[in-house]
């Protein structure tokens, strides 16, 4: 292995390091406490180094997003295509409430950093892979989405404006399960069926999900 190729594996691992050091700080405190000399601190390194990899906390709070939301995508990579796209949105709902139960630190993490990010402060790499991770979501999700309306299964409209919807729901209802806002009452696994069931119902067509 060359200098180089040393030194680029080696600022990879350093900027890992960064990232997963603001995702366990975050998983216990609010964003507006963490702070580049907290992380410069925890990693023994100077705060140089930090600004080295990213210009401010926005910039971590994206790539914190963007590496979320590739691993997310990774859950939908294996979506079966020989179904119907109302069988895919089903199974994708599915996948997404699992994807963010399993972990709910990592789900308050990555609200907290949704709640928090200022996309006018972020440099311009990180601006192009938030983005483009931003892009290819919408993308599969919208060609779900159009699939299912071609069949007749799901009300007709704005791909964009039903996948907001759905987004908004699922993470309300994950919201009250993750801040343990009903505590006992809503641990049973037929809270999650639930959820799936209320959001169908009022997209499916004619508002009848069966």
């Amino acid at each position: 292995m060359g200098i180089a190729e040393r030194k680029k594996r080696q600022f990879i691992t350093r900027e890992n390091a960064i990232v997963d050091e603001a995702m366990k700080f975050l998983q216990l405190k609010e964003p507006h406490e963490l702070t580049i000399d907290y992380l410069a601190q925890a990693l023994e390194v100077s705060r140089a180094t930090i600004y080295q990899h990213f210009s401010n906390k926005d910039d971590i709070y994206a790539r914190i997003l963007t590496r979320r939301y590739n691993e997310l995508l990774q859950c939908f990579a294996s979506l079966p295509e020989e179904v119907t796209g109302l069988e895919q949105l089903k199974l994708l709902l599915k996948r997404y409430l699992n994807f963010c139960i399993n972990n709910t630190g990592h789900y308050l993490v990555q609200r907290k950093c949704e709640n928090s990010i200022v996309r006018e402060n972020l440099g311009s790499r990180e601006q192009e892979a938030f983005n483009q991770s931003r892009k290819v979501r919408l993308d599969f999700f919208s060609k779900i989405i159009i699939s299912a309306q071609r069949s007749g299964t799901l009300k007709p409209g704005s791909p964009l404006l039903l996948i907001g919807a759905i987004w908004g729901m699922l993470n309300g209802a994950l919201d009250i399960l993750a801040l343990k806002k009903f505590k006992e009452e809503l641990y049973a696994p037929e809270y999650l069926e639930h959820i799936e069931d209320y959001i169908l119902s009022g997209i499916i067509t004619g508002g009848n999900y069966e």
